[in-house]
């Protein structure tokens, strides 16, 4: 039988982004995630909170040409740090596995713009987890199971409906 409680908490937090040109073309984007959560009744941490998260992008936009417009090519690190702030064991066991280690991935993207008779359409393709790397993210449920998606490669071709028949 699980008996579920309300209790008074404290969620305090930060979200940061930033955006600036280095050289033009070159444009730099960091973004930090932080949260602490506690139950201030027990004053201890409260369960699947996010761990503190640092995202990097560089991205490279090339001069428009004749066929080819908003082309650019990006790459972006994340790194996830292992989560520490967990309950403790006093009230009993809190989650069936301890929180997975921290994970740096590294992200890639490649895109253009085509006109087809005055339609842009837009073409791009994306490697999500580059190197392949083995990991486990503290908030999914899955991870009691098994690892995270591994290298994916994503192509996207975006064609809008509304330049159609104009």
């Amino acid at each position: 039988l699980l008996v579920y409680q309300q209790n008074d908490a404290l969620l305090q937090g930060v979200d940061f982004s930033s955006r600036m040109t280095i050289i033009q073309p070159l444009s730099w984007e960091v973004k930090y995630s932080l949260l602490r959560a506690k139950n201030k009744d027990k004053n201890d941490w409260l369960i699947r909170m996010p761990a503190d998260r640092l995202q990097n992008e560089f991205t490279w936009n090339f001069k428009e040409g004749k066929k080819f417009t908003a082309t650019y090519m990006s790459l972006e690190g994340i790194y996830v740090q292992k989560q520490t702030r967990v309950p403790g064991e006093q009230d009993g066991k809190q989650d069936y596995k301890a929180p997975p280690g921290a994970y740096a991935l590294l992200n890639a993207d490649f895109g253009t713009t085509l006109m087809f008779q005055k339609i842009p359409v837009s073409f791009s393709i994306g490697i999500r987890n580059l190197f392949n790397t083995t990991y486990r993210d503290y908030l999914n449920s899955l991870r009691y199971f098994t690892d995270e998606t591994g290298r994916n490669i994503q192509l996207r071709i975006k064609v809008p409906f509304k330049n159609i028949g104009d």
